[in-house]
């Protein structure tokens, strides 16, 4: 009899049972969605900050943070699919947790469906870079788990940035003291099986007198990288922007310690880098060569490290006041889109301002740039993405909605300069409490995702959006892809099932297997189809190859429009 209600308990068998828990689960796994304000990361306690994000390639995005839901800062991950719904539990995915402090995580993709993220690390007492391989479905790859020494050297080293190098593995730049105070700039390539591949510690891209700070990273498509850097060897109060190539085996391809991308009088500062498409680089900076405020410049560099546009830059914008914080983007024709924050209309309230170069380095837009917004109150731009047309999609924090919190919105513009959605840009997270945009990416398929710090519960969490390429959360609706499942066959199976579904328009998808308490089994099939039918065969066994127990599991279709499920028994 139940205690309470002297009800008596019809029996359930444990399969119906795990189905009947499952159902209750199931909403919650299977049909994520985006959320307005979007979607936190992990359900953890205290704060998770620093976070960068990257897309998966599907539709989705992995994200990456520092985690202090333990008494130090650790490593964690996350994947979201296209529809919004965590495939890494609720807690996100630990990378590393070893004593003391892991900070800064950075990630690039692996080239096979899975990530690869690097941070500086202090189990030493000083911090040291560390990096560890995860797949698709969240499993770390390499040994030790506790994550691959890049560089134990004595002194800090201070984790800046990665870059795929184009063979399953990643190139790995940051900030060295081993040598003297000053600061040098290291780096080092890994491979796919988590194996160091230059010299022990990494090789030396810049060791010249002075600070190298502000380092940036970007594959160059042969197995190399390009790295960009402001450089303090003309004294602490004249800063300049350099840049060195590296090939595969870690040599330098330019001069020793890099050649001068822009070295004229006072500071440049603050470089942004893209690749222009035809093996070379794009770089913007913000500039006080005038000697009174900061102007914004950009150049393009050739493959061999010479300029193509007019030496030190071509000035984007001459307006009598303050532009800083340089974003860049190509423009998919060897040209680049630069946003920035601009205090045009006042320094208490900046703006944000875009320009186009083309290929030639001739301004594209009208006049010192077009305005991106100027609602009232402060916007500070922070991400910039190319889409699919040629344009961009600009992000930044915005507080308009009151002076103590800080909200971020999102802007596109087309190659021609016009702006795509709402004036002064749409809203990607405006609840309680205030958020900071850390990263921007864009989806593969013209959309963008989102990844920031949210302060709504007091705390800081991670929170995650993907915005479709007509600026919502959700896909255009015309034409709209409806999943719709047919039969599993054989079902009940072993070991072998056919799933088929029909979209009745072209759509990405993702067709997974979860079981009962909602955890990912296997990726069945992932990408982009045309509309009409398609069958993938499932073999009973998860994403590592070991076979699946006898039991409940279900096939859950995700597309950008929403996601159907169907059972599937296992028997053995």
């Amino acid at each position: 009899m139940h205690p309470r209600s002297g009800i008596a308990p019809s029996f359930v068998s444990p399969l119906a049972g795990s189905l009947l828990f499952a159902c209750c689960l199931l909403p919650g796994m299977a049909f994520g969605s985006w959320a307005t304000n979007g979607n936190q990361a992990a359900i953890a306690p205290n704060n998770q900050v620093n976070s960068q994000t990257i897309s998966d390639g599907s539709g989705g995005l992995f994200v990456v943070w520092q985690d202090f839901r333990s008494d130090s800062a650790d490593i964690y991950a996350q994947r979201f699919d296209m529809g919004g719904t965590r495939l890494w539990g609720s807690g996100g995915v630990a990378v590393c947790t070893v004593g003391n402090h892991q900070e800064s995580p950075v990630l690039c993709g692996n080239g096979s469906g899975g990530i690869i993220v690097a941070w500086q690390d202090r189990r030493t007492g000083t911090y040291d870079i560390y990096a560890q391989a995860l797949n698709g479905s969240g499993t770390l790859l390499w040994t030790p788990a506790t994550g691959v020494p890049l560089c134990t050297a004595i002194g800090n080293q201070i984790l800046e940035v990665i870059t795929p190098d184009g063979a399953g593995g990643a190139i790995v730049a940051w900030r060295d003291t081993h040598l003297l105070l000053n600061g040098d700039i290291y780096a080092q390539r890994v491979n796919a099986s988590g194996v160091p591949q230059w010299t022990p510690d990494g090789v030396a891209v810049c060791t010249a007198p002075g600070q190298q700070t502000d380092v940036r990273i970007l594959t160059d498509g042969v197995g190399g990288a390009f790295v960009v850097w402001r450089d303090a060897r003309n004294g602490s109060f004249d800063n300049d922007i350099y840049a060195q190539s590296l090939d595969s085996g870690g040599n330098p391809r330019w001069a020793l310690d890099g050649v001068p991308v822009a070295a004229v009088v006072q500071d440049q500062v603050e470089p942004t880098i893209a690749s222009d498409g035809k093996f070379g680089l794009l770089v913007t900076w913000q500039d006080t060569r005038n000697g009174i405020d900061s102007d914004i410049f950009v150049q393009r560099i050739k493959p061999d490290g010479t300029p193509r546009w007019p030496a030190n830059g071509v000035q984007l914008c001459d307006q009598d006041s303050t532009q800083v914080h340089p974003l860049v983007a190509t423009d998919g024709i060897a040209g680049a889109i630069v946003a920035w924050t601009d205090s045009r209309n006042g320094s208490r309230y900046p703006d944000v301002f875009a320009q186009r170069v083309d290929s030639t380095g001739a301004l594209g837009w009208v006049g010192n740039g077009i305005a991106v917004c100027t609602a009232d109150s402060g916007q500070f731009a922070l991400t910039i993405v190319p889409d699919k047309s040629g344009g961009v999609v600009v992000g930044w924090d915005d507080e308009r909605g009151a002076a103590t919190d800080e909200d971020i919105y999102a802007q596109g513009l087309t190659l021609a300069g016009a702006i795509r959605w709402s004036p002064n840009g749409v809203r990607i997270a405006t609840s309680a409490g205030t958020r900071h945009l850390t990263s921007s990416a864009a989806d593969g398929f013209g959309g963008s995702i989102f990844a920031w710090e949210d302060y709504r519960s007091g705390s800081a969490n991670v929170y995650a959006f993907r915005l479709s390429p007509v600026g919502t959360g959700v896909e255009p609706s015309s034409p709209a892809a409806a999943p719709r499942f047919l039969t599993p066959h054989p079902n009940p199976f072993n070991p072998h099932t056919t799933i088929e579904f029909t979209l009745d328009a072209p759509s990405r998808f993702r067709l997974a297997i979860h079981d009962v308490q909602g955890r990912l089994v296997r990726v069945l099939a992932e990408g982009s189809a045309p509309a009409g039918s398609r069958s993938v065969a499932w073999d009973g066994s998860r994403s590592d190859g070991t076979p699946c127990a006898s039991g409940a599991y279900f096939a859950v279709l995700s597309l950008p429009s929403g996601n159907r499920s169907t059972t599937l028994r296992l028997i053995r």
